[in-house]
Parts: C-alpha cells; sequence; structure tokens
C-alpha cells in the first residue's frame, strides 16, 4: 500500500501512525474503563507532540464528532453510538493524511448512519484527510464515496467513479444480488 509516495506496508504501525495513517475497526474499540478523551488519547501516544497540542487536539476531535460534553465519561458508559463516534475522533486526531474506515455503519440505525455520513463527508475539509472506506451498505458507499472499487472473493469486479460502478451489471449480480434482464 503506497499513500502519497510512502510505501505504508514497509512502515511498523508506530511509524504508520506518525505518518498520518489512522483507521476505525469494524467492531469499536473503546476501553471501558478509560474516559471518552483518553481512549482519543491514546492514539496520541506514538506522536511527538506536546501535551497542549495534544490536549488542544482531542478537544477538536470530540467536538467534531460531538462528543465533547462526553469527553469524561468512561467507555462502558457509551451506547453503540457513541462507542462508533469515539472511533471517527481517535481516526481523525493528530494530523491524519488517509482516515481508513472499516464499516463504520455497522449496527447503527438509520438516523445514526445519517449522522455518521454527515461526519465522514466533512473529515476531508476539517481535516485535510482522504478517506476510504469499507462498507456493504450500498446507500452509504453512494452518499459518501467518489470512487469505488468493487472486489469478488479477491478479484476486481470495477472501479471508477461510484455512480457508474454501482450501475456495473456485474457488480449488481455479485455484490447487489441483482441480474439485469435483457
Amino acid at each position: 500500500l503506497t499513500a502519497f509516495g510512502t510505501d505504508l506496508l514497509a512502515l511498523p504501525p508506530h511509524r504508520r501512525a506518525r505518518w498520518g495513517l489512522r483507521r476505525s475497526f469494524q467492531t469499536a474499540q473503546v476501553v471501558d474503563d478509560l474516559t471518552v478523551e483518553a481512549n482519543v488519547r491514546v492514539v496520541l501516544d506514538p506522536l511527538p507532540l506536546p501535551a497542549a497540542e495534544k490536549a488542544a487536539e482531542i478537544a477538536r476531535a470530540l467536538a467534531f464528532v460531538g462528543l465533547a460534553d462526553l469527553a469524561r465519561a468512561r467507555g462502558e458508559g457509551l451506547n453503540g453510538f457513541e462507542r462508533r463516534m469515539v472511533e471517527i475522533a481517535k481516526a481523525v486526531v493528530g494530523g491524519p493524511k488517509v482516515v481508513l474506515l472499516d464499516e463504520p455503519g455497522a449496527g447503527l440505525d438509520a438516523s445514526e448512519v445519517a449522522r455518521l455520513r454527515e461526519a465522514i463527508l466533512a473529515i476531508p475539509e476539517a481535516f485535510g484527510a482522504m478517506v476510504m472506506l469499507i462498507d456493504h451498505d450500498v446507500d452509504l458507499i453512494a452518499a459518501t464515496c467518489v470512487s469505488t472499487l468493487v472486489l469478488d472473493f479477491g478479484q476486481l469486479l470495477a472501479y471508477g467513479p461510484t455512480a457508474e460502478v454501482l450501475k456495473d451489471p456485474k457488480v449488481k449480480a455479485a455484490y447487489l444480488g441483482v441480474e439485469d434482464v435483457a
């Protein structure tokens, strides 16, 4: 995986973080015994930032995801949507270049996915980061992705502008379970 001229696979995880690679997990990785603020602070540990800058970054990320009022709440008291937004805060903190989101809408209801979609769409402008999304939610993909790559059992089916890819008969047959009738 090469991004902006850097072979990210050749770097150990802490160097990837320093470079600006962030990711979320399909299942929210929130430590129940830590506060929301501390859960986000952990991402900044490998970054050489002064304490005041780290505090400002955390405050900015929590405000972005709407969790500033829950900064001192422990992870164990968060609902599923709040846990997901902690994941997003962890992904945008500390100057990311690339944010990888693994099925961020999993387990969320329609109104929560709508709020998540707004956050995903705002990441590039708010943080200057490229967002890569892995998801099965076609509506979320259609609403957030400029380009889409579809794999079927590891084989490339289609790549290009999202609207075109989602209309591709091979994609419809393999991914959406729909076959065009001629």
